[in-house]
C-alpha cells in the first residue's frame, strides 16, 4: 500500500502532528499534557496517541504526577480487563481535562464538557 500515492480527502482539516522527546518522561509527559490543553483552550480537539496499554497507563500516571496529583491504581472490570473508565473518573476527581478514549471508554460528547 502507498500511503504517499493516495487520494487527500479535502473535506477534512488538515492536522499538525509533533513529535517530541524529552530526557525525562515525566518532563514529556507534562509538556504533551500543557501542549494538548493550549489547543483545547481554543476550541480545538487534541488526541494523544499511545499505542500500547502500559504506555497509556505510564503516560496517565506521569501527568497526574506532574500535576501534583494522586496516580492511579489501576482497577479491573469484572472481565479482568483495565477498567479505563474509572481511570476517567480519576482524571475527573483530580481536575485534569484529559480522557481515555477507546475500548468502549469514554466518549467524543465529553469532549465539551473538558474544554470548559
Amino acid at each position: 500500500m502507498n500511503i504517499w500515492g493516495s487520494k487527500r480527502d479535502l473535506t477534512k482539516q488538515d492536522v499538525n502532528i509533533r513529535l517530541c522527546e524529552a530526557s525525562k518522561i515525566i518532563d514529556e509527559a507534562k509538556y504533551i499534557y500543557q501542549e494538548s490543553q493550549k489547543g483545547v483552550k481554543v476550541g480545538e480537539t487534541s488526541a494523544i496517541l499511545l499505542p500500547k496499554h502500559d504506555m497509556i497507563l505510564k503516560f496517565a500516571n506521569q501527568v497526574l504526577t506532574a500535576n501534583n496529583k494522586s496516580t492511579w491504581i489501576e482497577t479491573k472490570t469484572r472481565w479482568d480487563k483495565t477498567d479505563y473508565e474509572d481511570l476517567n473518573r480519576h482524571f475527573r476527581v483530580n481536575g485534569i481535562k484529559i480522557q481515555f478514549i477507546g475500548n468502549k471508554f469514554g466518549s467524543s460528547r465529553m469532549l465539551n464538557l473538558i474544554k470548559k
